[in-house]
């Protein structure tokens, strides 16, 4: 089980990249006009560029200061901005970007997508190798009646470092037993969907079933 977990964390990026090379049905609200929702088959090219094509054959391409939100299939997105972001070992404040809604109540909770280039190494036998492209993620929070944005720090990869929980433990203030849970290390950052879910509904918090790497 724990195979086929750190498999499927290493292929990730993979399965992140793929999002960005195919058109597919959705809808967008334009910043300027949103009261109308327009259909057409979308792609997101980057964090920073919506792609539409048209019944007619043609694209348009969007920022995030031209839409407000959209819909691709069954995933939806918002802008957010003002937040640190990790890149290549430095922290910028990140420009208004399109991030995905996961979930939704007293607190947002949205993934932010972005890539990263790498440049090609001289190997051993003098050969170049590595270079391209890799897509990372990292997850946000922010309270549905306030305007900051929140990076979640990951640390490594359980995600459950201190730093995470001082971060953390803010949101999650109003449920008692889900903050026993963070400060106890029984919920790290693979829980954090589940966490914010919990605390959305005001549902109990289900342990993910399927893996188990704390020991």
């Amino acid at each position: 089980m724990r195979l086929s977990f750190l498999v499927a964390f290493l292929l990730l990026p993979q399965f992140i990249l793929a999002q960005f090379n195919s058109f597919k049905p959705g809808s967008y609200v334009l910043a300027g006009n949103p009261q109308i929702q327009h259909k057409g088959l979308l792609k997101l090219k980057d964090a920073k560029l919506l792609v539409v094509r048209h019944d007619q054959g043609e694209t348009t391409k969007l920022t995030p200061k031209d839409v407000s939100s959209f819909q691709i299939g069954t995933k939806r997105y918002l802008k957010a901005s003002g937040f640190e972001e990790n890149k290549a070992f430095t922290e910028d404040a990140a420009d208004e970007v399109f991030v995905e809604l996961l979930d939704s109540g007293q607190v947002l909770l949205m993934r932010y997508e972005y890539a990263v280039n790498s440049a090609p190494r001289m190997g051993a036998n003098g050969a170049m190798a590595g270079g391209g492209k890799a897509i990372y993620e990292t997850y946000l929070l922010k309270w549905s009646n306030g305007s900051a944005v929140s990076a979640v720090p990951a640390g490594n990869m359980t995600g459950g470092g201190r730093k995470f929980r001082e971060m953390i433990l803010p949101y999650l203030s109003s449920r008692p037993d889900l903050v026993k849970l963070v400060e106890d290390k029984q919920a790290i950052l693979l829980d954090l969907k589940r966490l914010i879910h919990a605390l959305n509904t005001g549902k109990p918090y289900v342990p993910e079933p399927v893996y188990n790497i704390r020991d």
